[in-house]
């Protein structure tokens, strides 16, 4: 008896594993966050800054530079293949300042890079769309012990098409409007993006699966 259960015990270990093994780079990156006021599940990066470094956009060593991050955004309600259903999708994009500067210096002295009529252009191949930014914001991040830092945020909503043109296209690259030109400059998502791309739509995929209505 006590080899049978060793046996099963094994099984599920190894199915356990396998099934882990197949989950994509980055999956564990992803808080899933359900609202029960809302009904909606919101699919959102877990750490602050988000996701990774934009290429050729800063480093977070320098502290005459600053840090421009991105990840993606989802918020999902309703049951998929029927007309409660809806989502929203988002590209984010974070700056925190890397100076040691109060949220009152940064705003007197410019620290940002951005504004709320900033424009987000992308580049899929060939093809350029122009994004509008929504919910452009700064604030302050960290603790007595780290200090506390200023930063930017705001997101672009995209569409599942725009995510997927992203997916497969060879060369994916983007603009933000700014009239620091350090800040405007285009620059190309390098290979890492299409990994955290890839964990975010297998996590959507999960998420519809589990609001489908049982048949």
């Amino acid at each position: 008896m006590k080899k049978s259960f060793l046996i099963v015990g094994l099984i599920l270990s190894f199915a356990g594993l396998s099934h882990a093994e197949n989950k994509p780079p980055h999956y564990g990156d992803w808080d899933v966050i359900y609202d029960k006021v809302m009904k909606s599940t919101t699919l959102i990066h877990q750490h602050r800054p988000y996701g990774q470094p934009v290429p050729g956009m800063g480093d977070a060593l320098t502290t005459d530079s600053f840090q421009l991050q991105y990840s993606f955004k989802a918020v999902i309600s309703g049951v998929p293949g029927t007309k409660t259903y809806k989502a929203k999708y988002y590209l984010l994009f974070d700056d925190p300042i890397n100076r040691g500067a109060t949220l009152a210096l940064a705003i007197k002295d410019r620290f940002f890079k951005y504004s709320p009529q900033t424009q987000f252009t992308l580049l899929c191949d060939d093809n350029n769309k122009t994004f509008p930014i929504e919910n452009y914001h700064t604030g302050e991040f960290g603790d007595a012990f780290i200090g506390h830092r200023p930063f930017e945020e705001f997101q672009v909503v995209i569409t599942k098409e725009d995510l997927a043109q992203m997916l497969a296209a060879k060369e994916v690259a983007g603009n933000l409007s700014s009239d620091d030109q350090n800040a405007n400059k285009s620059f190309q998502f390098d290979k890492t993006f299409k990994e955290i791309l890839t964990a975010f739509l297998y996590h959507i995929d999960e998420i519809n699966d589990s609001l489908k209505a049982p048949k």
